[in-house]
């Protein structure tokens, strides 16, 4: 157990390293290659570089989508970076399934923001670029005003965690045992094991939860076709 915890801190902090090192790299490739492609004419190129000057103002032209390129290419791999370092952290409290859906959020918002640096690399009009996104996201938002908030619910109950798989709670009046939390609803078990409830996130989150002391946990024993049910609290 102590020797997985130092190799996901390990892995914590090699990605940690990793995103600053491609932002880094990012910075400095684009800071080299507009120094390098910048130039119009030959004339105004420095003497060092006089000997590929004519490629250099050659280029010039495409400098744009080099720039892109490069941003397409480091950006998507910090994203994924930060992804894999959220999906595992995630992981080790809620589960794969979670934290596989947390990590396809952040990609989507990294990639969303990526969009939006090509833009700006691309000189889109800001003012058209706003009222398009902003006419698109009110549609995005009406049509999806639910899910969103389920989601961004159940992110901030597996970052909290006021509870977890197996303890007995008390939400909204209804009393069981939890057995898996995800993005979009708590699942409880009730007492006698024999129905779930699917409470949606946004309605945990804005709930009165009573947590007992202590983890719930049901044996089923089969004896002469019966099943009996166990409980013990630790």
């Amino acid at each position: 157990m102590e020797n997985n915890k130092k190799s996901d801190g390990k892995r914590y902090i090699w990605g940690v390293i990793k995103t600053i090192l491609y932002i880094a790299v990012v910075v400095i490739i684009l800071l080299i290659v507009s120094y390098l492609f910048g130039w119009t004419n030959l004339a105004d190129v420095p003497t060092i570089l006089q000997p590929i000057g004519w490629f250099l103002v050659l280029v010039n032209p495409y400098l744009i989508w080099i720039q892109i390129t490069i941003v397409i290419i480091l950006g998507y791999l910090i994203v994924n970076t930060i992804g894999n370092m959220i999906f595992r952290y995630i992981k080790k409290y809620s589960g794969r399934s979670t934290a596989s859906s947390i990590r396809t959020i952040i990609r989507i918002v990294g990639f969303g923001i990526l969009l939006a640096i090509v833009a700006s690399i691309l000189q889109v009009d800001p003012a058209a670029a706003l009222t398009l996104g902003s006419f698109t996201g009110l549609i995005i938002g009406f049509a999806t005003q639910n899910v969103i908030g389920n989601i961004i619910s159940g992110i901030v109950l597996v970052i909290t965690r006021p509870f977890k798989p197996g303890e007995v709670v008390t939400i909204s009046g209804r009393t069981g045992t939890i057995k898996e939390i995800t993005l979009m609803r708590v699942i409880l078990t009730l007492p006698k094991g024999e129905n779930e409830i699917l409470i949606p996130s946004s309605t945990v989150l804005n709930s009165l939860i009573v947590r007992k002391n202590g983890l719930r946990k049901i044996k089923r024993i089969k004896n002469n076709n019966f099943f009996f049910e166990t409980i013990t609290i630790k």
